[in-house]
C-alpha cells in the first residue's frame, strides 16, 4: 500500500493550469501586436514607420522568447 502512495506522490500531475492558458493568451497578444505596428495603419497616425518597426521587432522577438520559454516548461511538466 505505501510504495503505490509513493509512487503516486513522485508523479507530477500533467495538466494545464491558469498560468499556461494566460501565457498562451500573452503570447497571442504579443505577435497581435507585433502584426499590427506593420501591417496595420492603426498606429501609423501616431507614430513613425522607423519606430512602428522597431516595436514591431522588439514584440515579436518578446514573443519568441515567450514562447522558447513555454516549451520547455511544458517539456518539463511532461517528464
Amino acid at each position: 500500500m505505501q510504495n503505490n502512495e509513493n509512487i503516486e506522490q513522485k508523479r507530477p500531475k500533467k495538466k494545464w493550469n491558469f498560468g499556461y492558458i494566460f501565457s498562451l493568451i500573452m503570447l497571442a497578444i504579443y505577435f497581435g501586436m507585433a502584426y499590427l505596428l506593420v501591417f496595420s495603419e492603426l498606429f501609423a497616425a501616431k507614430f513613425g514607420a522607423t519606430m512602428r518597426y522597431t516595436f514591431a521587432v522588439i514584440f515579436a522577438l518578446y514573443a519568441i522568447f515567450r514562447s522558447y520559454r513555454i516549451i520547455q516548461d511544458f517539456k518539463n511538466l511532461s517528464k
